[in-house]
């Protein structure tokens, strides 16, 4: 009895080592099948920076995603610590309609509004209309794949 005991632990131990193996390289090559490149960086007036970041993903298909962030930039005399607060905030995630589409545009056409636009993108995956109370707006020519309303 005690032999079958020492049998199966060593079993449910071995095939515990490959699970863990086999997970460590999926969650490796996941991380290795995607890049992201960063476009563009924009500062504007106010002190706030928009990132726009290009990431492709190549497992069994490719699949590219594009995403803006905002963040503000801390004040003159903060301390050091002050710039954990201030981490950047997605804004707008878009699947682009071709991989050479014309990039976007980000304007500020006032202290309270912010201006995305775009000609046409192949599907929108998130947008957010306010970010650190500025109303954010979107000037989108086409959506090739448009999301119906809930």
């Amino acid at each position: 009895m005690r032999r079958i005991v020492i049998y199966l632990f060593g079993v449910i131990a071995a095939l515990g080592g490959l699970y863990a193996i086999f997970m460590s390289i999926r969650i490796v090559g996941n991380r290795m099948a995607c890049q992201t490149e960063e476009r563009l960086k924009i500062e504007d007036s106010f002190g706030n920076t928009f990132e726009v970041e290009d990431t492709i993903c190549s497992t069994l298909a490719t699949d590219e995603a594009v995403s803006v962030y905002a963040s503000t930039a801390a004040p003159k005399g903060a301390s050091v610590f002050s710039g954990w607060r201030n981490k950047r905030t997605l804004i707008f995630h878009y699947g682009p309609e071709r991989w050479d589409s014309p990039p976007l545009s980000i304007t500020r056409p006032s202290p309270s509004t912010i201006l995305i636009s775009i000609p046409q993108v192949s599907e929108i995956i998130d947008q957010n209309r306010k970010w650190a109370n500025i109303s954010v707006d979107y000037d989108i020519g086409k959506v090739d794949y448009p999301v119906p309303l809930k």
